[in-house]
């Protein structure tokens, strides 16, 4: 597939951790987020499939995508 026909998107957009290391996601990062994942669906009319990789994602998913 042409890249240029694809999206890419972290649902927790930036690094989440300290200094010394990345840490799991909770809700709370989910909860602040989640808004943002609706928001993108709007500027993407055309699109057809989804493809979720990661727990974050298919949380996020299951609480916020637009029905």
């Amino acid at each position: 597939m042409d890249r240029k026909l694809t999206v890419q998107w972290n649902v927790i957009p930036y690094y989440i951790g300290d200094e010394n290391r990345i840490r799991a996601f909770d809700d709370d990062d989910l909860a602040s987020n989640g808004h943002l994942l609706a928001e993108l669906i709007k500027l993407l009319p055309d699109l057809v499939t989804v493809i979720l990789s990661g727990r974050a994602a298919q949380k996020a998913w299951d609480r916020y995508a637009p029905p």
